[in-house]
Formats: C-alpha cells, structure tokens, sequence
C-alpha cells in the first residue's frame, strides 16, 4: 500500500499550476484549535460563550456530526492534511509521515504547487519538533526563533514565553495528579499580548490586513483550548464557579463496555482522576478552565474574522474552522482524549465563504478528512491525487440534504469506530464491541451490541471498518531527527 501511496504522490507532485490573481480564484483560511469538543454555542452548547464562532456559523455551514480521522492530535493532524485515513498510511499515533512518505503532497503544498502563496502559523501539523512541512510554505510565523533551529516545535508553554508561570504545576488538581499538562490558572490580563497563540493570531490577521498580488492559502492553529489552560483572567470570569454545569456521569457507565475499554478508561480514572475527591470543587474548576480556553480560543478567531473585513477579502475568502479531536471531562469516566465515544470524536467543523448558504447546518457523518478534496473543489483544482475523503461541496450546496454515509475514526491499527446519522459502532477487534444508537441515546450509556435486535445494525457497521489496514508506519522512537540551525530545517534519519 505504501507503494501505491508513493506512486500516485509522486506523479503529480511533478504536476504544477500556474497561475495570476483572480477574483474567480477564492483566497482560503484554515483555522486549526486543539482538543476542542462540542461544546460550541452554534452546536447547541449552551454554558459555552462563543460569539465568534456563533457569527462563523452565520457566515456558512455547521457540521453538527463531523468525526475527526483518528483520536488525538498528531494522527488526526497528519490525515486531515495529507488527506488519507491512518488506516492507508499506517500512521496511527506518533509515527513521522515525513519520513515514511516524504513525496506525499500535502494540502498546503498542493496549494503552493498551484499558484497559492502559501503561509502559516501556531498548531497545524503536530506540535513536537520534526512534523511541520516546511517546504509547502512561503512563510511559517514562530514567536520563537529559538525553536526554528530545533525543529520547529510550537510548543506554546516554554519558559521562553514570558506569559507562562513561573512555578509549575500551579493548582493542586495537576500536582495530585503528578501532571502539569492538566494545569491551569487565570493569568493577569495584561499577559494575553504575551501568550503563543495571541503574537500568532496578531501576526494572520497583520497578513489578512495586507493586499496580495495573488491568491494565498493560510493555515493558522490555537494550541488552545489544549491543556494546560493558562488563560486570562477576564475568560474565567466569564464562567463564574458557582454557576459552572458538570457533564454527568453514570456511575455504571462502564459496566457494558468491552473489558479492554474499561481497563483502559478505569485505570486513568482509578489512579488519576478519584485522587481529586478531597479537594475543593475539582471537576468545577476543571471544566471553568476548558470553558476559559474556549472562550480564548473563540476570541483568536474573531482576530481572522475581523481581519478579513479590515482587508477587504471577506467576500472571495473561504474559511475552514477545525479540531483535531475531542475533550472528556468526565464523561464516560475519563478525562481527556484517546477514546472512540462522541466526546473525543465529534469536533467543530464549519465552512464558510462564497456561494456557501448563510446559518447552513448538516446533520449527517462527515469527516475532517474531507477538508482537502473539498478545498481542491471550491478552488477548481484538479488532480489525480488519491485521497480518502469526499468533497463536501454537493452537500454545502444544499445543507439540509441528510445522507446515510458512514466516516471512520481510528484509535489504532485494530481498534475502530464507524458513526452515521443512527449508530456509533466501536470495534477492538477480537476484544469486544459497542453498538449506540445515537438517536435515542446521545451519551452514549447502553451498549446494544450483545442485543440480538440489533444484529442487523451491527452487521452493517462491521462492514464499514477497514478490513485491511495497513500496518503501524516507522516507530518514531527509532527515528532520530537531525536539525540544520543555520537553515532553520530538520530531517528524519533512521538511528543506527
């Protein structure tokens, strides 16, 4: 497979499109934010302040059951911008698509190959150093230059970064968890100008300010609402903790899930997450701080939308708005990502820009891989490329068209989910299933798939797995990456 992959790759990455400015050619942003789940106000969260991705959804299309390609960040990352499911590149955790597959053509750089300037900043491609795909950009914005002669890691919390605390952890929730990563705090106000992802969005929205001789494609990415959640003060204090609203969680939840799934999720919550019972409101503080980290995140958007108005390409821009996954706070008796329920799959997704209908909405399966063949359409881009995906476009045409369409995510080389517009259905492999119907039961609390009534269902979900998924591509742990600091590059080399 990686050879067919190789192939159709290599063939058009020798086919190039020129071409001048024209107002028929649409200019595109895609915005990219971290572990950000459904809860979004235009998704029906109703907690959430999201003002400028409620005035995103008025400007195009929601997508209310998009499913992210894979269960956290640097799988989804490398399928949405390369366009192909794990399953077809082996790709399923940390493995270096750079280094398996380096005549791949990304999206940014299918838009570089065809007359796009190209430009990007923040989170886009995974975070670590060694994953940026540097020569499908004209220009790659990082507040530190320190870390261009590193790899290029876009890590917003290093202690170069003046906004980050100076003691970390800083609450007792992290430090009873033995995890910074889950730490969070209300940083003074006047420290937002200081943050990572705030000298990114300044530097997209000075670019959008400018004219441009020529169509560009920018990728800009939010490490937020990615934890640790060190946000100002003014975004807590939008969710006072007194008012703030917990997820339930069932207390037997777990009881009907396949033995391997309830390991995996009971040993995090056993030995993590029962620990924070003896302190002060835990659960409450945690979800104010991914409420704040929202709330920042949303107010990152509203820097490009307001940028594009300022520089006059709001009409002949097309916008896609992303996350690489989903958040637990709780449910399922977990917190974070690294599952196939509904809160680590299902992501905001919207599309907005010229000819695309105003307060759209769509209820069926989509998925995040479908970003870079409906880009290639709406550009009128045309290419031999494989990609897993489908272009949207028939169904940004008419929103309210449902269809019965399947999209996977993938958690490994065996572990599956298949969602529609009726079922969710998990497999482990020879380890076990889950079958939900959505419809009638959206937490996700009782499994059907032991219920001979449902065999049918199951049967056809089954079918919507990969049968033949390609095996793990190179473990990144045997892989060393080699930096060249006065180039400001980096490459990939097998450890001897």
């Amino acid at each position: 497979m990686k050879k067919s992959v190789f192939a159709l790759s290599a063939i058009f990455a020798f086919f190039k499109i020129t071409s001048g400015y024209s107002q028929d050619k649409p200019n595109i942003v895609i915005i990219a934010v971290d572990d950000w789940n459904d809860w979004v106000g235009p998704m029906g969260n109703r907690q959430v302040k999201t003002p400028n991705l409620d005035k995103l959804a008025k400007m195009g299309v929601t997508f209310h059951n998009a499913q992210t390609p894979a269960h956290f960040s640097t799988p989804s990352r490398t399928a949405i911008l390369t366009g192909l499911y794990p399953a077809t590149t082996g790709c399923y955790a940390d493995e270096v698509f750079l280094y398996d597959y380096p005549e791949l053509v990304t999206l940014p750089k299918m838009f570089n190959n065809s007359g796009y300037e190209v430009v990007g900043g923040g989170k886009v491609f995974h975070h670590m150093p060694g994953y940026l795909d540097l020569a499908a950009y004209d220009y790659y914005y990082h507040w530190n230059p320190n870390e261009k002669k590193k790899g290029w890691g876009l890590n917003s919390w290093s202690s170069e970064n003046k906004a980050t605390p100076k003691q970390i952890p800083v609450t007792d929730v992290a430090k009873v968890m033995n995890y910074s990563n889950f730490d969070f705090v209300a940083l003074p106000n006047e420290l937002e100008e200081e943050m990572a992802d705030t000298k990114c969005f300044n530097w997209a929205a000075e670019y959008l300010s400018g004219k441009h001789s020529k169509p560009f494609l920018m990728t800009v990415g939010s490490y937020a609402p990615h934890k640790a959640n060190y946000v100002p003060k003014k975004y807590f204090d939008l969710y006072p903790l007194e008012k703030i609203q917990l997820p339930i969680v069932k207390e037997d939840d777990l009881d009907d899930v396949p033995e391997v799934a309830r390991n995996r999720m009971m040993s995090e919550w056993n030995k993590k997450y029962s620990k924070l019972s003896g302190l002060d409101k835990p659960r409450e503080r945690i979800v104010q701080a991914y409420l704040a980290a929202c709330s920042y995140a949303d107010a990152m958007v509203g820097k490009i939308l307001a940028a594009l108005e300022k520089g006059g390409y709001q009409e002949n821009t097309i916008i896609v708005l992303w996350s690489d996954n989903g958040y637990h706070l709780g449910e399922k008796k977990h917190y974070a990502k690294h599952t196939l329920w509904q809160r680590t799959t299902n992501i905001p997704y919207f599309i907005a820009g010229p000819g695309i209908p105003h307060g759209g909405n769509h209820y069926g399966a989509v998925s995040t891989i479908d970003t870079y063949p409906t880009l290639l359409e709406l550009a009128g881009i045309s290419t031999k490329i494989k990609l897993d995906g489908i272009s949207l476009v028939p169904v940004l045409k008419k929103p309210l068209k449902n269809d019965d369409r399947t999209v996977v995510t993938s958690f490994s080389s065996t572990n599956f989910s298949a969602v529609n517009s009726e079922w969710r259905y998990i497999s482990y492999g020879k380890d076990g299933e889950e079958l939900y119907d959505i419809k009638n039961d959206p937490n996700e609390w009782n499994n059907l798939a032991s219920k001979p009534a449902y065999l049918e269902a199951m049967n056809k979900m089954r079918k919507q797995i990969p049968q033949s998924p390609l095996k793990p591509a190179t473990d990144k742990e045997t892989l060393r990456l080699i930096c060249d600091p006065q180039n400001e590059t980096f490459r990939w080399e097998k450890k001897k």
